[in-house]
Formats: structure tokens, sequence, C-alpha cells
């Protein structure tokens, strides 16, 4: 890839609005050197504790680490984890304001106990926000006021099925997104695909691919460019990518032969937050005008970048521009 085209994805100055779950996640951080006397299980000797965004707030801060404005559109509790989440996307400078404090839900928080950057154990505290009526109709109310006021270059539905995306509100954003013909990438949890049709580009990975369809998927580019076209058909997009783990990814435009990309032969360390990367990562260089042979290689690389650190962290934008000749 050329100088220009590298300079271009990281001085970008598009503004993308991320809808979807927040969390902030957790990690205590010790050294495990005997088992408890009281069950098999590791003692973690406590060092200290590292908070960090994550969902849809880890995709606001790949965003910013590939130089464009990020915005988030999301609910947090009135709590303790909530301020600190609040914290650290202004610190980040990602925008806050709206990321909405409601009543009776407590932020999202993973907690990962870690011993030599191997996870232990994760406890999950949530609450989930199906069918409350009240709640999607205030999101529909903040998204249709942000994206009329000031339509962004693109918009990111994060789903992590916590609730934020509801098929109202899916269905409210991207029909405004079609009226202003702004580009839309989704992230989708399974329980919602059927609302999400008319986005730009699709994302499941191939768990998620294989439970639309119905049936196991050969990783082959044949069948891959078959099943990615099938996709299509019931979403009603332009492009499916298909990230498929250990083997790479493959995108797909309507009308054109796909894009197989293998997996790159790296150290892994951690997969956690490598497919927030990955979608923000394609936005940013589908608005940016590469093409989707250099939007799917760049997309890659960047997903196993973030592989190589433990936990969930943004893109390191040093080694992303380091390897984009590679």
């Amino acid at each position: 890839m050329g100088k220009d085209r590298e300079k271009r994805l990281i001085d970008s100055k598009n503004s993308i609005v991320v809808i979807g779950d927040v969390m902030l996640d957790r990690y205590l951080y010790g050294k495990v050197s005997r088992i408890s006397p009281e069950a098999p299980v590791p003692v973690l000797d406590y060092e200290f504790t590292d908070n960090r965004p994550g969902g849809a707030a880890n995709v606001a801060l790949n965003i910013k680490a590939l130089g464009s404005d990020a915005s988030l559109i999301a609910v947090k509790g009135d709590d303790e984890e909530g301020e600190e989440l609040t914290k650290l996307l202004n610190e980040s400078d990602i925008c806050t304001d709206n990321l909405i404090t409601y009543p009776g839900v407590n932020t999202t928080l993973k907690t990962r106990v870690m011993a030599r950057n191997q996870q232990l154990l994760r406890v999950d505290r949530e609450t989930r926000q199906h069918n409350n009526a009240e709640l999607e109709n205030t999101l529909i109310n903040v998204i249709e006021s942000v994206l009329v006021k000031e339509p962004p270059d693109g918009i990111i539905l994060q789903d992590y099925n916590k609730g934020v995306l509801s098929p109202g509100v899916i269905q409210h954003t991207i029909s405004i997104a079609s009226k202003y013909g702004i580009p839309m990438f989704v992230d989708p949890k399974i329980e919602n695909i059927k609302y999400y049709g008319g986005c730009t580009l699709f994302k499941p990975n191939l768990k998620e691919a294989e439970e639309i369809l119905g049936h196991k998927i050969e990783v082959n580019e044949t069948e891959l460019d078959r099943i990615s076209q099938r996709i299509q058909e019931i979403i009603q997009c332009e492009i499916v990518l298909i990230t498929l783990s250990d083997k790479g990814l493959f995108l797909k435009r309507v009308g054109e032969s796909g894009v197989y990309i293998p997996a790159l032969q790296r150290a892994i360390s951690d997969v956690c937050g490598a497919g927030d990367t990955v979608i923000s990562t394609v936005a940013v260089s589908y608005l940016n005008g590469f093409d989707d042979e250099q939007i799917a290689r760049i997309s890659n690389l960047a997903g196993h970048i973030v592989c190589r650190f433990p936990g969930v962290v943004p893109i390191d934008i040093k080694m992303l521009k380091s390897e984009m000749n590679l």
C-alpha cells in the first residue's frame, strides 16, 4: 500500500457515531503461586486493577486511534462503573454527551482475573433492557437529534445484545441513515438480524453466519462467496464481511467476486476486542475510499495486531502504520 493511502487512513478526519452497548472491562492482576486449601482453585496474590472502556466504547477508541472523530450514543448506569467509563472516554477525547444515564440500569461490567497475562476467570454484571419501550423512545429521540442536527460521515451499530439496539432503534437509525445517505456498518448479534436490512456493511463472525443460514460453512473461497451472497439476499446489504477467527476474513460486495484474506501467522495473546477493531477499521477504510481488497487487508491486519496484546485494547496505530506495507 502506498504512503499516500497510508497517510490518508491515519490522518482522516471523518466523523463516526457509534450506537450500541458500552461496558467497563475491569482487570484484576496478580500472581499465582499456590492452590487454595479450601478448594482446587488457584489463589491470586492481588497486585493492581486496570479499567478499560469495552464494547461500543472500545469501538469508539479504535476509531479515534485511526484518526477519525468518534462519539457514542449508549446507556450506562448511575453508578461508580458508569462514572469511571465516562472519565476514561473523556480522557481519550471521545464525546460522551449522549451517553445516557438510565434509572435501574447497571453499567455492564466484565471483570477478568489475570495472572501472567492469562485469564483465570471472568465475572459479568449486567442489566439487559429488552422490551423497554421508555428506553427505546429515549434512544430514538437522541439518535434523531444527533443524526439530523449534524449528520456524521458514518454510523456503526455495535450490538452486544444488552438492549440498546432494539428493533425500533435499529430500524429508526437505518431510516435516518438512508434519508441522509450515511453509510452504516453493523457488528450484529443473531437475535436482531432481520432488522438490519438496508445497512451498508454487515459483519457477522463465522458462528453467526452459520446461525443465520442454519448450517455449517466450509471455509473455502467458493463456498464463502456463495454463502456471502445468500446473506446479502437475506439482510439486503451492500457488503458482507465474515470474520473467520484463525482462518482470516472474507469480504464480498453485491455483484462482485469476494475477497478472501487468510489469517496472518503471528503469535496470539488474546482475541478479546478483535471484532471491535475490525469493524472500526472497516468503517474508516471505507469512508476513505479504499477498494474492497485494501479494506479487507487493513482490517485483517488490524485485527491481528490487537490479538497480540492481553485484554481489550484499541489498535496500536504505530504498529499498524509500520506493517501496512507488508
